[in-house]
């Protein structure tokens, strides 16, 4: 069994990244809706297998709008840095 298991769920919007729903080991206490404006939402993942090993970090895309030109979702990306 996993030491920590955090996931993280980050939304770019046209106004920058907003932050979204939180789960740990698979539950969350609170869900956050996707806002409208919502071009990407990305999962930062922190992970521990156990107490004395190193934590493994990783982000990835889960979701894109898809009416959204791929060259649009790069400008605001470069324009927002990611918050994780």
């Amino acid at each position: 069994m996993a030491f920590d298991d955090v996931r993280t769920e980050y939304h770019l919007t046209p106004d920058g990244w907003v932050k979204g729903t939180c789960r740990y080991f698979g539950s969350s206490k609170n869900e956050v809706e996707r806002p409208h404006n919502t071009v990407e939402t990305w999962e930062n993942r922190l992970y521990q297998r156990s107490g004395w090993s190193p934590e493994e970090i990783s982000a990835e895309m889960i979701w894109h709008n898809a009416s959204v030109p791929e060259a649009e979702r790069e400008a605001l990306r470069a324009r927002f840095t990611r918050p994780f």
